[in-house]
């Protein structure tokens, strides 16, 4: 039987090393509000390593936490392990916002058929996003690439800029009418899924990313994952996403 350990309401900041480390299959761990790599008032205080690490095929979920200011990853997976993040941020990290082994963006493969921490799964292609203003709403459109026939939700964040590595972070959650900053998709036969959404005003300049989230395929009781941040897309007018070739 896996041994759960929860940590809530803390502060893990100013750690030589990792923020949280968490190894061992019989492991499962939840964090949640937590702030790892900020200090009181979020001032940072980062982690010299990763925010949070996942080896040895353990399982975490990350949830309404902020990683921030680490000078590695902000968390980072290997070997079989899973980890899975709901709401939150993660944002100003030394390395990738999430970031699954090997380090740096793992680029996507035909049917998401590669394996490894949260099986690999491909990032979410962000094709537009819509600028607007208050009270409009900005619409973002894209695609979901991985294997055929499988269910997943996309989740959604906003940047003031994007990550050096062109793959963003998440700052904050794009937010729905409904308060939710996710949808859900299933791919086809062929393992595509197109998606359109409209979210409260995002500004001109302003960045969004995604990520991919599904239950694993086959576990009882579920354990969820999710990719790595997708490319940053600047939110711009429709004229602009026009003459960049989105017609």
């Amino acid at each position: 039987a896996s041994t759960e350990t929860r940590v809530d309401d803390s502060f893990i900041s100013g750690n030589v090393g990792h923020g949280v480390y968490v190894d061992g299959a019989a492991v499962d761990a939840i964090l949640f509000k937590n702030f790892i790599g900020s200090g009181a008032s979020a001032l940072p205080f980062g982690n010299g390593g990763d925010g949070v690490q996942v080896q040895g095929g353990a399982k975490v979920l990350v949830s309404r936490s902020t990683v921030s200011n680490s000078g590695g990853a902000g968390i980072f997976a290997a070997g079989n392990s899973y980890f899975a993040v709901v709401a939150g941020s993660v944002t100003g990290n030394g390395g990738l916002g999430i970031d699954l082994a090997p380090r740096g963006v793992n680029p996507n493969d035909p049917l998401d058929a590669d394996g490894g921490p949260n099986d690999g799964l491909n990032t979410p292609i962000i094709d537009s996003v819509l600028a607007a203003t208050t009270p409009a709403r900005s619409t973002i459109t894209g695609r979901v690439q991985s294997e055929p026939n499988s269910a997943q939700s996309v989740a959604f964040y906003r940047s003031d800029v994007c990550d050096a590595s062109g793959s963003g972070e998440g700052k904050t959650v794009a937010v729905q009418e409904n308060g939710s900053n996710f949808i859900s998709v299933t791919t086809d036969a062929l393992g595509m899924a197109n998606f359109s959404a409209q979210f409260f005003a995002i500004p001109a300049g302003a960045v969004v990313t995604a990520f991919a989230q599904r239950s694993v395929p086959g576990s009882v009781p579920s354990v969820l994952e999710v990719s790595e941040f997708s490319a940053c897309a600047a939110a711009g007018n429709e004229a602009s996403l026009f003459a960049s070739g989105f017609e």
